[in-house]
């Protein structure tokens, strides 16, 4: 019965260990090779959330409502949906066709693809390549609406 406790004792702690290693590594790594939190580079992704509780009237529906992107830089944009409704991403018009096409079945303007329906949890991107200004819908609450203002690539 002793060894038997001993093995269980054993496998706690590896497990434990395990955990602080997978938590703790990144920091390690990261301070080993000089990295410091300011020196990162920005992400190539800008993110949009659709919080819990969006499908209602009352609240935040897409968070950012109006988000700004570079070509070049942050221009590829991700919608997650963390409310438990799902929700839909739509182009409101064709001024970026790819947008459309990539939002729309069959060119329905009320129609989503697969891909931009959201289900809880799940996520939509869309790599924008053409500055301009770029309105979008959930197909299913029509006062969920947002932008995304693609500027040109800086000439820094």
């Amino acid at each position: 019965m002793t060894a038997y406790a001993g093995f269980i004792i054993l496998m706690i702690l590896g497990v434990i260990g395990a955990v602080l290693l997978f938590i703790f590594f990144p920091m390690i790594l990261a301070l080993s090779i000089g990295a410091t939190p300011s020196s990162r580079a920005p992400s190539p992704i800008s993110e949009v959330s659709i919080p819990q509780f969006a499908s209602s009237e009352d609240t935040q529906n897409f968070d950012p409502e109006t988000i700004s992107v570079m070509i070049g830089l942050n221009n590829k944009v991700r919608w997650t949906n963390y409310d438990f409704t799902k929700i839909s991403v739509l182009a409101d018009d064709k001024s970026d066709p790819g947008f459309f096409n990539s939002t729309h079945n069959n060119g329905a303007s009320d129609d989503p693809t697969r891909e931009s329906i959201l289900n809880g949890y799940e996520t939509f991107e869309y790599t924008f390549t053409k500055a301009g200004e770029y309105g979008y819908h959930c197909s299913f609450h029509s006062w969920m609406r947002g932008t995304v203002k693609v500027m040109p690539p800086s000439d820094l």
